[in-house]
């Protein structure tokens, strides 16, 4: 519990519509009309002064929500996926670190096995599904990892912990750092895919160089072919 009275000054709370707002954007004290994404509860915009302390979120005097930094990493977190709709995924095997796109992104939405409830789905234009976990405070468990790789999902978790609110968009589109695929089959079906192509390569480029000397006499075969035809014309009535 210590811990959290020493975390950062809270810049981001969520403004009347729901969504996560820095603390730039809105009016002075509660007439901010935001509240924060740990506790719901109502805060004051302390917009400070030129030279003076940093503007910042504060819960009222009486409050005992601790935490407040972290869940509001992890709702950003979300509201930057869902609305760029994209994230950075890092190195899987043979393929390289690439930006996922997506066409549709889905925040916190119920699936049918709520023991796999993920933070994100995005959805990419040839229809996959790719889970996106947030990690602020909790890793994914282990029995949360074995039911993702049994039911053949494609999950990646983002390790949000060591960011800073202000840092984040540009770490979850432009880093591959601070993450890790829980499961892959999307990937393994593409890397077992260029597997397949490889071999079907060196397969017609073996064909290509076995027709190609069989085509081409060798030195034997041409020194025979020679010396019948020598053969023939000292001695005619031996042919």
């Amino acid at each position: 519990m210590g811990a959290y009275y020493n975390e950062p000054k809270l810049t981001y709370a969520i403004d009347s519509s729901g969504k996560m707002v820095n603390i730039g954007s809105v009016e002075r004290g509660l007439s901010c009309n935001c509240r924060c994404p740990k506790c719901n509860e109502s805060l004051v915009a302390k917009l400070g002064h030129e030279g003076g302390r940093q503007p910042h979120f504060a819960h009222r005097k009486d409050s005992n929500c601790h935490g407040s930094y972290m869940s509001a990493l992890h709702k950003l977190a979300e509201q930057i996926i869902e609305e760029e709709k994209a994230v950075m995924a890092p190195k899987y095997k043979i393929i390289e670190k690439k930006k996922l796109e997506f066409e549709s992104v889905e925040v916190e939405q119920r699936v049918e096995r709520k023991d796999l409830q993920p933070d994100i789905v995005g959805v990419t234009s040839n229809g996959l599904r790719w889970f996106v976990e947030i990690r602020n405070t909790h890793e994914v468990k282990e029995d949360k990892r074995a039911k993702l790789i049994e039911s053949n999902i494609t999950c990646l978790e983002i390790d949000v912990r060591e960011q800073t609110l202000e840092n984040l968009k540009s770490f979850l589109l432009e880093s591959a750092e601070c993450r890790e695929w829980i499961n892959n089959p999307h990937y393994e079906s593409q890397i077992a895919e260029a597997k397949r192509q490889k071999r079907k390569q060196e397969s017609r480029s073996t064909n290509q160089i076995h027709n190609t000397n069989t085509m081409i006499p060798t030195v034997d075969t041409v020194y025979t072919i020679r010396s019948a035809s020598i053969k023939k014309q000292l001695f005619p009535s031996m042919a």
